[in-house]
C-alpha cells in the first residue's frame, strides 16, 4: 500500500524508544521524552499558497529529529504523521 501525506506532512517510521540503557537502567515508557527520531517514508506533494505550489524541502529516506507527531496504527506498522514545522533537524553522517 502506498501512503501519500497531505498539507505539509511527513510520514515517518519512528525509531523505537529504548526500554533499557546499555548499563541496564530501565527507562519508563511515557511521553516525557522531548523529541524523537525516525526515517521519512513519504512526503506530501506540497501546498498551494497564493496560487503557487510550495513543495517540501524534505525527501523520503532522510532521517530526522522531530518534536511532536500524530501516531498512526496500521497492521504491523507504527507510523507517525509529522508537520514539517515540527522538524528540529535532519540527521546526516
Amino acid at each position: 500500500m502506498k501512503y501519500e501525506p497531505r498539507n505539509q506532512k511527513l510520514l515517518v517510521q519512528g525509531d523505537p524508544i529504548a526500554e533499557r540503557t546499555e548499563s541496564g537502567l530501565i527507562i519508563p515508557k511515557d511521553d516525557s521524552i522531548p523529541f524523537r527520531t525516525g526515517e521519512i517514508l513519504a512526503v506530501s506533494p506540497g501546498v498551494m499558497q497564493d496560487g503557487n505550489l510550495i513543495v517540501s524541502e524534505y525527501s523520503a529516506g532522510e532521517c530526522l529529529v522531530y518534536l511532536t507527531a500524530r501516531a498512526i496504527k496500521l497492521p504491523g506498522e507504527d507510523l507517525f504523521l509529522v508537520d514539517e514545522k515540527d522538524v528540529l533537524a535532519i540527521l546526516t553522517e
